[in-house]
């Protein structure tokens, strides 16, 4: 017995090596990607920068470190390869939303139609895999209810002028891949925590009012990126 799991563990450290050779390659090559691909989707969108190089700079610098270190907590902690090209893939379309929403206020659908084609792929494999089918239908579910529910909240509240219809498809898309979950519990959580880490601080500088416009695209971008490395978190950490 002791003779064939020794077997069994070195058969895996072969194939997370094998993997490795691919994984490392498609880290490089999105993290690659992120600060050309904004500047391409505007032009084709044909909106102009509202933001400074200074700020341009900085945003394009923040997105990428947080997809370096989320996309890196994902190559350690996801074993399978297939996953991990998916779920990287998002990361990188979440790190260009958040970029090209602060530079031009638009959340753009050529980011997001691929993001939900991908969480899509992603649901079917891992059904394949053995994953219970429901997951799909619930995942339409939560998706149909994120809709409803931010187009009341934006009506009854008015948050029309605040929350825009990108922001919405984006949650969507979030609630598609994530459905009502604790993993959307890290999303909000890592939402929430991002807002109050950029919003304190320009209050406090009196560089924003209550009656400032706020692109909420990069909120919801970092909170995407928190929710997809929520669920590889251990157990512990929410039993204490």
């Amino acid at each position: 017995m002791a003779i064939t799991n020794e077997k069994d563990r070195k058969a895996s450290r072969d194939e997370r090596g094998k993997d490795m050779i691919v994984k490392v390659p498609v880290f490089i090559a999105l993290a690659m990607i992120i600060p050309f691909l904004p500047g391409r989707i505007m032009k084709l969108r044909k909106k102009c920068d509202l933001v400074g190089d200074r700020k341009r700079t900085l945003i394009t610098v923040i997105s990428e470190s947080v997809f370096l270190v989320s996309n890196l907590f994902l190559l350690l902690r996801e074993d399978d390869l297939v996953n991990f090209v998916l779920l990287s893939s998002i990361l990188m379309l979440s790190a260009v939303v958040v970029i090209v929403d602060t530079r031009c206020r638009i959340i753009p659908n050529l980011c997001l139609f691929p993001m939900l084609l991908i969480a899509a792929g992603y649901l079917v494999y891992n059904m394949l895999r053995g994953a219970e089918w429901v997951n799909i239908p619930y995942s339409i579910i939560s998706m149909l209810m994120m809709c409803f529910g931010l187009i009341t909240l934006t009506n009854v509240l008015r948050f029309r002028g605040y929350l825009g219809a990108g922001d919405i498809k984006y949650c969507a898309v979030a609630a598609f891949l994530f459905t009502f979950s604790q993993r959307i519990v890290g999303m909000l959580i890592c939402t929430v925590l991002s807002m109050v880490l950029y919003l304190i601080p320009m209050f406090l500088a009196k560089k924003i009012t209550m009656k400032s416009l706020i692109a909420f695209g990069p909120f919801i971008g970092f909170g995407v990126m928190g929710g997809i490395c929520w669920q590889y978190l251990p157990a512990s950490v929410f039993m204490g």
